[in-house]
Order: C-alpha cells, then sequence, then structure tokens
C-alpha cells in the first residue's frame, strides 16, 4: 500500500512537472495591436489632442488604458478582430467609443464621446519610450 501511494505520488509529481515544461516551452505571441501606441484625435472642440493607448491582446480580447493630456482611463471593453479595434471607455465624463482599422502597421478611425465626434490616427511609439 504504501508503495502505490509513494509511485501515485511520483507519477503525479512527474505529470505536474512536464505540465510546467510545455507552459514555459510555449511562447506567448503579441498580437497585431498589442503595445503602445502614439495617436492625435482631430475634431474635437479642444482641436488636436495627442493621446497614448497601452493595449495588451489576448486572442480578439484588447485591455489595458489610454493616457492623455485630460487624464488616464482604463479601458472598459477592447476588442480587435478582422484588423478592426474598438475600443470602449466609460468615465464620469461620459462614454467614449473609439474605433479603428489596422493597415500597414498604423491605426486610424473614428471616434465620438456624447455629442463630440472625430477622427483619430496612430503609430507605435518608439521602443525607448515604451518604458520596457
Amino acid at each position: 500500500m504504501r508503495r502505490s501511494l509513494g509511485l501515485a505520488a511520483a507519477i503525479a509529481l512527474a505529470l505536474g512537472f512536464a505540465g510546467v515544461l510545455h507552459a514555459r516551452s510555449r511562447k506567448v505571441k503579441a498580437g497585431p495591436v498589442a503595445g503602445i501606441w502614439a495617436c492625435m484625435a482631430h475634431g474635437g472642440q479642444n482641436g488636436p489632442v495627442p493621446f497614448t493607448l497601452h493595449l495588451h491582446e489576448s486572442g480578439a480580447t484588447v485591455e489595458g488604458w489610454v493616457s492623455s493630456s485630460l487624464g488616464d482611463a482604463d479601458i472598459t471593453t477592447a476588442a480587435f478582430k478582422h484588423s478592426r479595434l474598438k475600443i470602449h471607455i466609460d468615465t464620469d465624463q461620459g462614454n467614449y467609443l473609439i474605433v479603428g482599422k489596422l493597415r500597414h502597421g498604423k491605426l486610424s478611425g473614428s471616434w465620438s464621446h456624447g455629442n463630440e465626434k472625430g477622427s483619430w490616427t496612430g503609430h507605435r511609439a518608439a521602443a525607448s519610450s515604451q518604458g520596457q
């Protein structure tokens, strides 16, 4: 009985160790929009407004936050499918919708906040400014 218990423990340990090795051997692949994007919003009452998207991807799901001179806000929901990015940001000042398309390594699209609407563009921020 003791020998069977020891054998069962050894098998469980071996399987657990194999699982850890397998998980480590799989490399996490960054998605096409993952990273830091330097962007510019046009069309609002404040004129052109620079902002930065900080994006993380897991499949079609996108998470992160946006920062600008107006402040920082977490992304409420976002998705990236078929080269299209859709971001919802809910704040105390109202809800934002940012929609864009990835073309040739650049993002561009439209934004809305209440009755305000406009366009925006973005490009990957330089590696040195990503704080890595």
